[in-house]
């Protein structure tokens, strides 16, 4: 009996080893609820207990609400671990909240390390990225309509800056050769006009600009290729 006891024991040692090393602490709790009843911790307050009552790692990962359709990695130790569950709840908060039932199915995170990067504050370092390929875990699925990311500007005055015929008349002098100085000019089509500058900027200039693109924050694009519904690339 004591034998049988002791084998069963230490299979049962190895199954929550096993079980621990895939899918966690959250998952192990759940699984020892699930068996014994009650609190499987003994009674003992865990600091992310708040959330096993809500996010299930077996069920809730990948999962739209909680991690933008695809499955999340939940960091390796304690700390890393409650760090992501916090922003999972952030998450489903967001997600359920969201009334454009389009946008809500549109908004996925696209890489399995988005709510882990969110926790560490990546969506303030590098919103450019985080904000439209982790939107559900940066809380910023409303940052896919075009709309929110290039908002109109408001009080421009109302007057337009040319009239009907102006823009005809400046490329009617274009090809007067006033502007001869920046040339070499070439008219590539007139109905609609396209015209090059070759010499439209110095070197000078040209340095000018990059130096200060550079000091604002921009970088060369590296986007390209088609763009979704909400011109973000594919």
């Amino acid at each position: 009996m004591r034998s049988t006891l002791t084998s069963v024991i230490s299979i049962l040692a190895v199954v929550i080893a096993v079980f621990y090393n895939k899918v966690g602490n959250v998952g192990l709790n759940l699984l020892l609820n699930c068996v014994f009843g009650g609190n499987a911790t003994g009674g003992a307050h865990d600091e992310s207990s708040s959330y096993y009552s809500r996010f299930d790692p077996l069920v809730d990962n990948g999962s739209i609400e909680w991690t933008g359709g695809l499955r999340q990695e939940l960091g390796g130790n304690k700390k890393e671990k409650q760090a992501v569950l916090e922003t999972l709840q952030k998450t489903y908060e967001h997600m359920t909240s969201l009334e454009d039932e389009e946008l809500k199915e549109s908004c996925k995170n696209d890489n399995a390390r988005c709510s882990f990067w969110s926790s560490l504050g990546e969506c303030d370092v590098n919103p450019s990225y985080m904000k439209t390929s982790c939107a559900p875990a940066c809380q910023a699925c409303h940052m896919l309509k075009w709309e929110y990311r290039c908002p109109r500007i408001e009080n421009l005055e109302e007057t337009a800056a040319y009239g009907p015929g102006d823009l005809g008349a400046l490329f009617k002098r274009i090809r007067e050769g006033v502007f001869n100085e920046y040339g070499p000019v070439e008219i590539l089509s007139e109905d609609p006009f396209v015209v090059t500058f070759e010499n439209f900027l110095t070197h000078e200039e040209c340095d000018i600009l990059v130096e200060l693109g550079h000091k604002t924050g921009y970088n060369r694009s590296t986007n390209s290729g088609t763009t979704d519904a909400f011109a973000l690339p594919e």
